[in-house]
């Protein structure tokens, strides 16, 4: 880029020589050395001058404006990443809210009455159900638990609208915990659905029942299926908080 005072400078060096053989060869050397520094000072403003003031104010007025164009670029770039960030959240919690409450709702009405055949030819129709045994009792309370904090976590994120960096972590910390707690009820849950289809030895201890309560295991994999889909909704939330402080802190 063009620039006058660098011309100056140029023009200053390279006539120097030019400009101290002008000088009156009888003054002494301090006298010649101030009448240089003189008649380069003056050659130096008339070449400056020779540049309209008006070129060098637009200059300067079209690199604000260039400036200021960029800082608004980024600041739609954020704002558009803003709200992308912000409706990722609010399905993410929906999703852990809606799945966490039907798993709930389906493990907790689980049940199936079929009749059983028993000793001596005779049939009895025999009840079973998810709820009673501790393994399903633990998965139905701490998906409810699940359902109630994502419904109060998605009205705060709301009411803050995502611009809360404390409510980022207390949701970061908060997110992992329940998130543990889904796992280990899928555990223990998914644990007990195993034994209800494929059995145990010896047999009479733990036997296979679902070739015969089909719709019971039925219910008892779609609580455990949507169970999974909170979980992993809640994961991803507790990831997307760490990143979201860790890049905020930089």
């Amino acid at each position: 880029m063009w620039s006058p005072i660098r011309t100056c400078s140029h023009f200053s060096t390279l006539n120097f020589g030019v400009l101290f053989s002008s000088v009156d060869p009888r003054l002494s050397s301090s006298n010649k050395l101030s009448a240089t520094n003189n008649l380069d000072r003056s050659v130096q403003d008339r070449i400056f001058w020779t540049v309209p003031r008006g070129e060098l104010r637009g200059s300067h007025v079209a690199e604000d404006e260039e400036e200021m164009e960029a800082q608004g670029r980024g600041a739609g770039r954020l704002e558009t990443e803003r709200r992308a960030t912000g409706l990722v959240n609010y399905f993410l919690r929906l999703l852990a809210l809606v799945t966490s409450f039907t798993a709930a709702v389906v493990a907790g009405s689980a049940k199936e009455t079929e009749p059983v055949a028993a000793n001596g030819g005779a049939s009895a129709k025999l009840k079973i159900k998810a709820m009673g045994t501790p393994q399903f009792d633990y998965f139905v309370v701490v998906n409810a638990v699940a359902c109630v904090y994502s419904a109060a976590s998605l009205g705060l994120w709301a009411a803050a609208k995502g611009n809360s960096r404390s409510l980022i972590f207390v949701l970061a910390v908060t997110d992992v915990a329940a998130v543990a707690l889904l796992f280990s009820a899928l555990g223990s849950a998914a644990a007990m659905a195993i034994l209800f289809r494929k059995g145990a030895s010896p047999p009479a201890v733990y036997p296979r029942i679902c070739n015969v309560y089909d719709m019971f295991c039925g219910l008892v994999f779609a609580a455990i299926t949507m169970s999974t889909f909170a979980a992993v909704a809640l994961f991803v939330l507790a990831v997307f908080s760490h990143f979201r402080l860790y890049y905020s802190s930089l």
